[in-house]
């Protein structure tokens, strides 16, 4: 885990293992939009490894992806009540 705090108007980077990841099946969180200003801090296999972490835990997401169609693309999310569907985009 990397974790990083510095004085403002300097570098201020925070990263956590995956597992923090299973809180959110704690919480019943399971549809996740991922794409915003600090999503690629980590460069691009940063952005694989948290595809992998989401995959694994079989949450839906979107906002990033392997390349910029997949990225862009919505995901889906069935529940009983019906489809969800959902797109992410950061500016």
């Amino acid at each position: 885990m990397l974790i990083l705090h510095q004085t403002r108007n300097t570098v201020f980077f925070h990263s956590a293992s995956p597992s923090v990841v299973d809180c959110l099946g704690e919480f019943h969180i399971n549809l996740l939009g991922l794409s915003n200003n600090h999503t690629g801090d980590l460069g691009q296999a940063g952005v694989y490894a948290m595809m992998k972490e989401m995959d694994a835990r079989g949450l839906c997401y979107a906002g990033i992806g392997r390349d910029v169609n997949q990225a862009a693309s919505p995901s889906y999310l069935t529940t009983d009540n019906g489809r969800i569907s959902l797109v992410s985009f950061a500016r």
